[in-house]
């Protein structure tokens, strides 16, 4: 009788180890597929979201103005592309189409020569996976103060 218990309780001792150990392997998971750092403590920035549906704006559409389709998205720096169009989908009605396929590029002044900049980043679709979904602002070289333009092209 007093084997069985020790055995029994031994037993317990091992998953409760096992259910530590798979525990920690998923924080540590999570913590991976982030850049590290926290929601709760880090404050979010405005990302200001030009949306045009059909085509891309131009860079002639931020010589002298901004355009006026604009959508203001409090993110983090490590939003990734498909939260990103979470967010518009809820916002913009052409984007929660089916047939649907977003266009990201940053829009920013050139620190040397002081002209506007294109930069296409990727592409997401509403209703299926891309390569591109998982790539954050961070790792596609975003800075804080940039533009992102986003074209919703509807295909056939």
């Amino acid at each position: 009788m007093n084997n069985f218990y020790n055995s029994k309780k031994s037993y317990q001792n091992q998953n409760r180890n096992q259910n530590r150990n798979q525990n920690q392997n998923s924080k540590k998971l999570r913590r991976k597929n982030r850049s590290g750092i926290n929601r709760k403590k880090i404050t979010p920035f405005l990302l200001s979201t030009f949306i045009r549906v059909g085509k891309k704006n131009t860079i002639q559409d931020y010589m002298n103005e901004l355009p006026h389709n604009e959508l203001q998205i409090y993110t983090w720096i490590d939003a990734t592309l498909k939260e990103l169009t979470s967010i518009i989908k809820r916002l913009c009605s052409p984007a929660r189409q089916k047939n649907a396929k977003l266009s990201f590029a940053f829009v920013f002044k050139d620190k040397y020569s002081g002209y506007i900049m294109f930069k296409n980043v990727g592409y997401t679709f509403s209703s299926k996976s891309s390569d591109n979904d998982f790539k954050t602002l961070e790792n596609l070289g975003f800075r804080i103060g940039d533009f992102l333009d986003v074209a919703i092209f509807l295909e056939d």
